[in-house]
């Protein structure tokens, strides 16, 4: 059960001695399950019933609102400036690249060192831009394949850090937060290092890289949007884990819904509801793949009423349920 408790640590230099001061911990989501409940840290020191009644204790909040307080913290204790750099929860929204073959031989591809340097600049210049599009385009025609032909383990993961750092790189010059990309990188590499098929590895380098690219294009897109529609997705962004209605988001942005809903509509060309629903399944995808959480709290988490519930919609989206796609992708 990952990426779900948070705990701050700094030193306060009292002049005689440096104090340890640990601050949390705190969740970012809160399991619904027993079983999830032994991935809790402190699970082992107490009782089932123990652990499940300081759980529901536990204050909830997203990574970047408790870095926020842990800044605050430290410079009431310490009068200086925290040097903790911004954090965020390593969640990288992708689409699944369905009209992209990603079951060929990647063998198959002749390899040579010019031609790399030539398909990474095309890479480079697509990411660069947002350019999704001319992303999945050099994809489906394999282009820079044959850079990940080889055999050694080793060598591919080595080969996805080179790949991913610089695509990141373009990323941030095409408009993301540098720290906020870096956070996003580090997860990136940490769930990479985990994979330990050569096939799967493949894969989820073509994810990294289109999930960066998609950022980069959607920033460009807020550029485009009114501010209304900006807070309403960011909104969106930080509550789409609960029951989020329209009611909700319309009186965050001071609009009427009928008023909110038909901007929605006009600026992104789908309604909120929509928008909620890719944005959780992206989300429950991510989850199945990087996570041991069970399917049911999974669907709890992210506000679905139920898990059949969350089934029939992952299903209607994906072609297959939560559980044949995790035994499908499973990266863990």
């Amino acid at each position: 059960y990952e990426s779900m408790e948070l705990y701050g640590v700094f030193t306060v230099n009292t002049g005689k001695r440096a104090l340890i001061v640990i601050w949390g911990p705190v969740l970012t989501l809160r399991p619904h399950m027993d079983e999830n409940m032994s991935f809790m840290s402190f699970s082992k020191c107490f009782k089932k019933e123990t652990t499940r009644k300081i759980v529901q204790m536990l204050p909830t909040m997203r990574v970047k609102k408790f870095v926020k307080y842990l800044n605050a913290m430290c410079y009431l204790l310490t009068k200086r400036k925290c040097t903790v750099s911004q954090i965020i929860d390593g969640r990288i929204e992708i689409s699944e690249p369905r009209d992209i073959d990603l079951n060929h031989d990647f063998r198959s591809v002749p390899s040579d060192l010019y031609s790399t340097q030539i398909d990474l600049n095309l890479y480079l210049d697509a990411t660069r831009q947002g350019d999704v599009k001319q992303i999945k385009f050099l994809m489906k025609n394999k282009v820079l394949y044959h850079f990940f032909s080889v055999d050694d383990m080793r060598e591919l993961f080595h080969k996805y850090i080179a790949v991913i750092t610089m695509v990141a790189h373009e990323a941030v010059k095409g408009g993301l937060d540098f720290d906020e990309t870096l956070d996003t990188v580090h997860s990136l590499i940490f769930q990479a290092e985990r994979i330990d098929e050569q096939d799967c590895l493949r894969y989820f380098t073509v994810k990294s890289i289109l999930g960066l690219v998609q950022r980069v294009a959607k920033k460009h897109k807020r550029f485009l949007h009114s501010e209304s529609i900006n807070q309403a997705i960011h909104f969106i962004e930080e509550h789409y884990h609960r029951a989020l209605s329209l009611d909700d988001i319309a009186s965050h942005v001071h609009l009427s819904s009928p008023y909110l809903s038909q901007l929605f509509r006009k600026e992104t060309g789908e309604n909120i509801q929509t928008f909620i629903r890719d944005l959780r399944l992206r989300e429950a995808k991510n989850l199945l793949l990087f996570t041991k959480r069970s399917i049911g709290d999974i669907a709890a988490s992210l506000g679905f009423k139920t898990q059949s519930y969350f089934t029939e919609v992952f299903k209607k989206d994906s072609n297959m349920t939560p559980y044949q796609y995790r035994k499908q992708y499973c990266h863990y």
